[in-house]
């Protein structure tokens, strides 16, 4: 949690001031991810943290552009949609790219997590930030 309150702080930063920022936090699923061969045709759990600064009239309801919650959540289901990728690099590019298609979305950031590898007690992963 400290690391996404850091997250947070630094693209706020980015941006201006004073921003609004939208989160999917600890986001689970099972996908299939990896290089190595016991990684392959295996599913493994792993989280995501999606973390997006808007733009101030974001807010507006009646806006086309609005920008609801659900975005982060369908942006990162047509991410995974029937593919396998072999980095989490790979993943968090393609979907902060997708993310920033968003007229409101002016910065993101994913943070994705690999929840049991064997061999480390903790999460391995990575985390990417891009602004426009």
């Amino acid at each position: 949690m400290n690391d996404l309150i850091k997250t947070i702080k630094d693209l706020d930063s980015i941006i201006s001031n004073q921003s609004t920022i939208l989160f999917l936090e600890e986001e689970i699923r099972e996908i299939e991810v990896g290089i190595h061969e016991y990684e392959k045709g295996i599913k493994q759990s792993v989280k995501f943290d999606v973390i997006v600064v808007v733009s101030e009239n974001s807010q507006d309801t009646n806006s086309p552009d609005f920008l609801n919650y659900e975005f982060l959540k369908q942006s990162l289901d047509s991410v995974l949609l029937n593919r396998r990728y072999e980095l989490l690099e790979t993943i968090a590019n393609t979907l902060i790219e997708k993310l920033l298609e968003h007229n409101n979305i002016e910065a993101a950031s994913v943070r994705i997590s690999k929840l049991e590898i064997p061999g480390i007690s903790g999460n391995l992963g990575c985390l990417v930030t891009k602004s426009k």
